[in-house]
């Protein structure tokens, strides 16, 4: 598979594995598995964040990539949502949500999803971004990944302009000083782009929806390494998850697109089809 430089002497597989759903949607047995079966395909970039699995897919992936794993790989983790009390008090009860929901989504789609979408919102908070909270976040996510270093770190989709911006600059070059991280940029939807434009270029790298013919990339973008996420929302009217890859990666050359894949199918199809 080909390999993009997404930061100097570091590379990423084209095809990145995303781990929001490990611990969350996805039980424990299910997202080692998947893990296990991205790795031996040859994938090596793996997104994720302190929110995902409400605060737990961080420690599961820090615990997969030792035995030397962690050196042949691209971590990407974030800052600006975590998971809060209420996802530590249910976590005995995950298990029995993740069935009750997958069976209410198999009667009522439309209500079990937005259902789902809800709980999944009351269990994570925005939490404010500052030069500070960057530092303690960084070093939360080093221990919980068990590494000493982290390739990229992503502020994760603020909805609002940054009050302490240059602060929060110098902070992310004080870390990558130290080694602590590699890389620093945003992550964000398409609605977010304009709202931190002016600050874009500032960034070693920027993470964005997968673009579609009618919501191209932000200008900020051009000459920056990328990553996507959401491929196959841009999919059009027969197009199979293998033509929406091959499509993004050639369109998107210098990319890497995420995708949350835990059918061991899923993942050598996504991994053959742009090989």
């Amino acid at each position: 598979m080909k390999t993009i430089e997404l930061v100097p002497g570091h590379y990423s597989s084209q095809i990145g594995f995303g781990c929001a759903p490990i611990l969350g949607s996805v039980d424990r047995a299910r997202s080692l598995r998947g893990l296990e079966v991205a790795y031996e395909a040859g994938i090596t970039h793996f997104d994720v964040a302190p929110s995902y699995g409400y605060g737990e897919a961080e420690g599961f992936l820090g615990d997969f990539l030792t035995g030397g794993k962690r050196q042949r790989v691209v971590i990407a983790t974030k800052h600006g949502i975590e998971a809060n009390a209420k996802a530590k008090l249910l976590k005995p009860l995950k298990g029995i949500a993740r069935a009750t929901l997958k069976l209410l989504k198999g009667s009522r789609p439309a209500s079990a999803g937005s259902g789902g979408q809800a709980i999944a919102r009351a269990m994570l908070n925005h939490v404010p971004i500052t030069a500070d909270s960057l530092e303690k976040s960084v070093h939360r996510s080093l221990k919980r990944l068990r590494t000493d270093y982290l390739d990229i770190v992503l502020l994760h989709e603020p909805p609002q302009a940054l009050g302490e911006i240059d602060a929060i600059f110098e902070s992310a070059h004080r870390l990558k000083d130290a080694g602590k991280i590699l890389g620093f940029g945003f992550a964000l939807t398409r609605e977010q782009w304009p709202i931190h434009a002016g600050i874009l270029p500032k960034c070693d790298l920027l993470q964005f929806d997968a673009a579609s013919p009618e919501t191209p990339l932000p200008d900020e973008s051009v000459g920056k390494p990328t990553i996507l996420f959401s491929p196959f929302r841009t999919a059009k009217e027969g197009e199979s998850r293998e033509d929406v890859l091959r499509r993004l990666v050639k369109a998107n050359d210098q990319s890497v697109v995420l995708c949350s894949m835990f059918s061991e199918a899923h993942i050598r199809s996504n991994v053959n089809a742009v090989s």
